[in-house]
């Protein structure tokens, strides 16, 4: 991502900070939350795939509220491993906007090994596979069976703190441009959209600014097109 694209991100983030000036907010107001969206939108090539095939697992994926979004995040377990299976810290959550924050429905942390062939140069998130312990008394026990020992120390050690708030920061100012994306296509700002097969969408304004967000599903944004255009005219649409 170029450096206008960061800079329109901080400017979100600055122009939503003053409008709750007048009460306590959460928002962070340096570039923190930025580089980390900055980071998760366009990615690891190999974690975003990752991260798409867990929201399409139940275990990871679900929804209790249909306005709502979910935002996976990993960790690596054992970061001098290249090679599948990889281990990782999962945290998944559930979001909707509430005043100058998200809020979490719902939230899932824990250790998880993911298997892919390694013999393939892309990647097919139906060839992905993986393996999480069960709850409550069968937690310790699959560890051991699931994950090496050096992991299994590290996931016994493992603070979920710092993982949960990245997630959080990550869903904020997701949220936040796509609301500043239907904004712009409902009042014809919008002057084309590229959408990728991963969910990441790139839009650029009438007036040259550009936004960069996740879509909650799939082709979201054309639905949004396509109703403004008998208002608007012709958006220039591309996909991968």
């Amino acid at each position: 991502m170029d450096k206008k694209a960061i800079l329109i991100l901080l400017i979100i983030l600055i122009a939503v900070t003053a409008f709750y000036l007048w009460g306590e907010t959460k928002i962070p107001q340096d570039k923190e939350g930025v580089e980390e969206f900055v980071a998760y939108y366009e990615g690891n090539q190999m974690e975003r795939a990752i991260t798409e095939y867990l929201l399409n697992q139940k275990q990871f994926g679900w929804k209790t509220k249909d306005n709502s979004q979910n935002f996976c995040v990993v960790e690596s377990l054992d970061p001098e491993k290249e090679l599948f299976p990889l281990y990782f810290w999962t945290y998944c959550g559930e979001y909707i906007l509430d005043g100058d924050w998200v809020k979490t429905l719902s939230g899932s942390s824990g250790p998880v090994k993911i298997d892919y062939p390694n013999e393939l140069s892309f990647y097919n998130p139906n060839r992905f596979s993986y393996e999480a312990p069960g709850d409550g008394s069968h937690y310790s026990e699959d560890i051991k069976i699931i994950f090496p020992e050096l992991v299994q120390e590290r996931i016994f050690n493992f603070d979920r703190k710092e993982i949960i708030s990245r997630a959080e920061k990550i869903a904020f100012i997701n949220m936040m441009s796509w609301e500043l994306i239907k904004s712009a296509i409902n009042n014809c700002e919008a002057e084309s959209i590229f959408q990728a097969h991963n969910r990441n969408v790139a839009a650029e304004l009438k007036n040259g600014e550009k936004l960069f967000f996740i879509e909650p599903q799939i082709d979201d944004i054309f639905e949004l097109v396509k109703s403004a255009e008998p208002r608007c005219g012709k958006i220039l649409m591309a996909t991968e």
